[in-house]
């Protein structure tokens, strides 16, 4: 039966899995493949031996057909009676060739089985491969080989929770199970030590995002953190047992204080990609408050880089900010907190918001008009008035006399200066509408017995929207701020009080006059 569907077959089949298309390679390896093994077994050494493997698509045609025999058969593929196998994997694992490294990465991490212990030859094959393939410049490739090795991390934890069942009930297994159970474990360890290596600050983007998302695969898999906005891909109800047993052995140590440490060197990263991954890492899975000296260390750290003008060491702040408050806010579901319920309801930290940020905008539309009356002025400055302003605020030393220091001499990083005066002010311009927007969508969207924000902070609200919006003349600190201008309108209009409803139209018309 097998000669009559290569008669047919082989050539088409063939053709699809050595296609330059992504597309006509994935569907015939994912359809075509499985029913024809199903179906014609024996094809599977037809297939096999009409493969060029000196050729990378031979290669990846070769890892597709050995996925999915694995599927079908359920069986490994890794037998002494194929020793040939084990060399073709590692001329695939080795190849220049991204999506035939992908291949057979795949191939080395899947079981159809989730509890199939790997064998030896696999965590060697995978110690070997994944630190040569941490500096990819591909997006897809550091998210499929994030899959492969999630897919890897069940299988090992699956298969290390059975060891310790099987050596409770059967004694005669035990030092079969204790092999599968340290040299599981240990992988673990090896993955978690090495991604702390590699997030050091020499490190590329590339390098540090892929360790990243080993890092969360990990954790994810191998923890006992519930995510209860999932449903599937928690972890076991009794995954506890395993991480004991590791633990007692000096294994598995996730969370000490020398780790947290890298993750928190990692906010400081340049790009805001790694520095958000590395934040939700450490409100994901890491215990919910910090230990005292570390808080307060990242506290005095975030509150230097907040006062600086540049954008990027500020948003480093923020995002450190953004961290230890959520810690808190988890810290307090379980270690009560004096006070809190008595200052939310005696003070109304809403409506100062909002009062802080009208303040802070006319500071900065002050800061470009040149002086703090731009409350009367409807015509917005130039730039090249903006330009005179911002160079006498920069000769005069800054508001009131605090700024840049002066020492009567030529100051030839005025330029610079110049820059970070004004992009301080759009970017902080943008920022306010934006929150803003988001505040009072928050605040109106809570049922609350007596309203949060009133109506005179509402309209104190709108009034910031219009001085922004009219009175700034940079376009992207303008498209930011009616982000949250939307969210403001769409809130509003959302009410059950009319005259809540009434503010987007009054606005309207106080701009016409504009």
């Amino acid at each position: 039966m097998a000669n009559h569907w290569a008669q047919r077959w082989l050539t088409l089949v063939l053709e699809a899995l050595t296609s330059e298309s992504p597309l006509l390679q994935t569907n015939a390896s994912t359809h075509l493949l499985p029913s024809t093994l199903r179906t014609f077994p024996a094809a599977f050494d037809t297939l096999l031996s009409a493969l060029d493997l000196e050729a990378p698509s031979h290669l990846h045609a070769w890892a597709c057909v050995m996925s999915a025999q694995r599927a079908s058969s359920g069986h490994s593929l890794w037998g002494a009676e194929r020793p040939h196998t084990f060399r073709t994997l590692h001329l695939a694992l080795s190849c220049l060739d991204e999506s035939v490294r992908l291949a057979a990465l795949n191939l080395l991490c899947s079981s159809p089985k989730t509890r199939e212990a790997p064998s030896e030859m696999e965590y060697s094959a995978l110690r070997d491969v994944i630190p040569f393939n941490l500096n990819s410049e591909s997006s897809p490739f550091r998210q499929h080989l994030q899959a492969a090795i999630r897919k890897f991390l069940v299988r090992v934890r699956d298969s290390c929770m059975g060891s310790i069942k099987d050596l409770r009930c059967k004694q005669r297994l035990k030092k079969e199970k204790m092999a599968v159970l340290e040299q599981g474990v240990d992988f673990v360890d090896w993955l978690f030590h090495l991604s702390l290596v590699h997030l050091t600050p020499n490190s590329s983007y590339q390098r540090k995002k892929t360790i990243l998302l080993l890092l969360s695969a990990l954790l994810e898999t191998c923890t006992d953190t519930w995510s209860p906005d999932r449903k599937k891909g928690q972890p076991p109800a009794n995954i506890s047992t395993l991480i004991n047993w590791a633990e007692e052995r000096g294994k598995w140590d996730f969370f000490s204080k020398s780790k947290t440490l890298v993750l928190i060197g990692c906010l400081e990263d340049s790009t805001n990609e790694i520095g958000e991954l590395s934040a939700e890492l450490l409100l994901r899975f890491f215990p919910p408050s910090f230990p005292d000296d570390v808080a307060a260390v990242l506290f005095n750290r975030a509150d230097t880089l907040l006062q600086s003008p540049r954008v990027q060491q500020a948003q480093m702040g923020a995002l450190m900010i953004k961290v230890l408050l959520q810690k808190y806010d988890k810290a307090a579901h379980h270690t009560f907190v004096p006070g809190v319920l008595l200052k939310a309801t005696t003070r109304n930290f809403s409506g100062r918001i909002v009062c802080l940020l009208e303040k802070l905008t006319l500071l900065l539309l002050g800061v470009l008009y040149g002086d703090q009356d731009n409350e009367v002025k409807d015509v917005p400055p130039s730039f090249c008035d903006m330009g005179n302003a911002i160079s006498s605020l920069i000769g005069r030393g800054g508001i009131d006399g605090a700024g840049f220091e002066e020492d009567g001499e030529v100051n030839v990083l005025l330029s610079e200066e110049h820059s970070l005066v004004l992009t301080c002010c759009w970017v902080s311009l943008k920022e306010i509408g934006i929150f803003l927007g988001s505040l009072v969508e928050r605040v109106l969207s809570l049922r609350c017995e007596e309203q949060i924000l009133t109506l005179e902070d509402l309209m104190r609200s709108s009034k910031v929207f219009k001085d922004i919006i009219l009175k700034c003349r940079h376009w992207g600190a303008v498209e930011g701020c009616c982000i949250g201008f939307t969210r403001f309108c769409r809130a509003l209009l959302s009410s059950s009080d009319s005259e809540i409803r009434e503010i987007p139209s009054l606005l309207l018309q106080q701009s016409k006059k504009f």
